[in-house]
């Protein structure tokens, strides 16, 4: 019973620490650095989606870090 508590409470820290303010902006330039779409690439439609890029100006990590 004391592993399936600490498992839990390993669980829980990790969810909080992930939701944490300073990560999760982070999330979706990790995702579309991984998938290899931009937010162009990405969108559904031809104005794009509520989650893509802005036009001209590409997410912030390929401004400071390509």
């Amino acid at each position: 019973m004391e592993l399936f508590a600490l498992m839990s409470l390993a669980l829980v820290a990790g969810v909080v620490s992930f939701t944490s303010p300073c990560t999760l902006p982070l999330l979706p330039g990790f995702v579309s650095y991984v998938s290899g779409l931009s937010g162009e690439q990405g969108s559904a439609t031809a104005g794009g989606g509520p989650l893509a890029a802005p036009r001209g100006g590409g997410s912030s990590w390929d401004r400071c870090c390509s």
